[in-house]
């Protein structure tokens, strides 16, 4: 529910980094995260691929996962967890793996970091960097809530009760060859989950 310009500055801390950087947008904020680089001089370190929610393999789900929550008021018309948005957050999967497949930087190791995350999270500037430094592993997630093992085995309980997150990971790391199974399967998981009611 906040416009583009509160996620543009709280997340200008990202954009200010001096890394490789490929940013999925839409066609109204192109312009802003193009001049915004090439301020800094990151223009060799700078992609900018333009998409739609729509084009993405999960907006075929957006009925299904508008029909699974009709009858649950839990999703609200005040929630700001929309099924576009649950899409659009499931479809960072497919982000990456777009980005895995073009490597413009001729990459190994890759990350995903959402704009906004850095108005989550207290500290996140230095945890940021601290994990980019230490990204050479398989994968990492970052944790935003613990789950016992049985209820995320169990997605229709979970989403039943109150489970609103889909893929919040809004920070996460790892090897080109590992991190592409891993999206891999977020996707097949997001789908069979939405099949399931």
């Amino acid at each position: 529910n906040k416009p583009p310009e509160f996620y543009f500055e709280k997340g200008k801390f990202i954009l200010d980094l001096p890394i490789n950087l490929l940013i999925f947008c839409d066609s109204e904020d192109f312009e802003f995260f193009t001049t915004y680089r090439r301020s800094l001089g990151f223009e060799k370190k700078t992609q900018i691929l333009v998409k739609s929610v729509r084009e993405f393999i999960l907006w075929n789900s957006l009925e299904k996962v508008q029909k699974n929550r009709e009858n649950n008021p839990i999703y609200g018309k005040h929630n700001r967890n929309t099924p576009t948005y649950a899409i659009l957050t499931a479809s960072k999967f497919e982000m990456l793996m777009i980005g895995m497949d073009k490597n413009f930087f001729q990459s190994e190791y890759f990350a995903w970091i959402d704009l906004g995350l850095v108005y989550c999270v207290g500290n996140f500037p230095n945890q940021l960097l601290e994990a980019l430094s230490k990204i050479k592993i398989k994968a990492s997630f970052e944790m935003i809530e613990y789950l016992h093992e049985g209820l995320v085995r169990n997605n229709s309980e979970y989403y039943k009760n109150g489970g609103m997150r889909s893929v919040a990971a809004g920070f996460f790391t790892g090897r080109k060859d590992y991190l592409y199974l891993v999206c891999q399967e977020g996707l097949k998981i997001f789908q069979e989950t939405v099949d399931q009611g």
